[in-house]
């Protein structure tokens, strides 16, 4: 009888026990649940739209910019660095070659920061100028930013400018024999008057040292310059020492 009893008392209190579990249980989740859904969501890499400023956006691998946390940065964006049919890409140049819209090679050497030497059938320009590449396709257009901020394109290249001003000049070559450099700079297109701004524009200066006889009978040496429009390949001017006009200049 006694043991009857210890086992009807002992199987109450483990049913109770059981109970009580499974009551706590329920509490505990329905507690979860309730926190669940009343938990805010945060600025993380999930929710990059709750970011309210740049360090936030930045901890949570956003990018920010144009003042929202963004998934890309923006140079990935706006197409830079990426390269699709029809799409034009614009960068500062970097040293490489290059195809010209007119399919030439262009082959571009950096010397220094923002100073370049362009180079096309053996003939080089050295520009110390701002100097950024258009990519279109396979074509790249080379563009100089000039003192107004006017971006001009290099559409007359080293060698053509040569040819031009060498003809001009009356001379076959332009090499190191006769001192004959050749730069690619901002120039004024045409004199100022009092009343108007000088307009600029972009040039080749050709540098050459020729050979001269002042009165047709004394030797000299002259150095004489010549400017080419790198945009049309126009001669903008020409400049000769004073006496010039004093001495005759054989083609050489």
């Amino acid at each position: 009888m006694g043991k009857l009893m210890f086992g009807l008392v002992f199987g109450i209190l483990l049913v109770g026990l059981v109970g009580v579990v499974v009551v706590f249980a329920d509490e505990n989740d329905t507690n979860n649940a309730t926190n669940g859904n009343n938990q805010t969501a945060i600025c993380d890499s999930n929710n990059l739209d709750l970011c309210t400023g740049n360090s936030e956006c930045t901890d949570a691998g956003g990018y920010w910019y144009d003042g929202v946390c963004n998934e890309e940065d923006e140079e990935e964006e706006n197409g830079e660095g990426k390269q699709g049919l029809g799409q034009i890409i614009r960068n500062r140049v970097k040293a490489g070659v290059y195809t010209s819209p007119a399919g030439e090679q262009i082959r571009v050497r950096e010397l220094a920061q923002n100073r370049f030497l362009l180079q096309v059938n053996n003939v080089s320009a050295d520009c110390d100028c701002e100097l950024e590449e258009e990519t279109e396709g396979n074509k790249t257009k080379l563009k100089v930013k000039l003192n107004n901020g006017r971006d001009v394109e290099v559409k007359i290249m080293p060698d053509a400018a040569s040819e031009t001003a060498l003809q001009r000049l009356r001379l076959k070559f332009c090499s190191a024999e006769n001192n004959c450099t050749i730069t690619l700079k901002e120039v004024a297109l045409k004199r100022r008057t009092r009343n108007e701004t000088e307009e600029t524009g972009l040039a080749y200066e050709i540098q050459v040292q020729r050979h001269a006889r002042i009165l047709w009978i004394f030797k000299k040496k002259m150095q004489v310059q010549s400017q080419v429009n790198a945009e049309n390949g126009e001669i903008i001017r020409i400049k000769k020492p004073w006496w010039a006009f004093l001495a005759s200049e054989p083609e050489e």
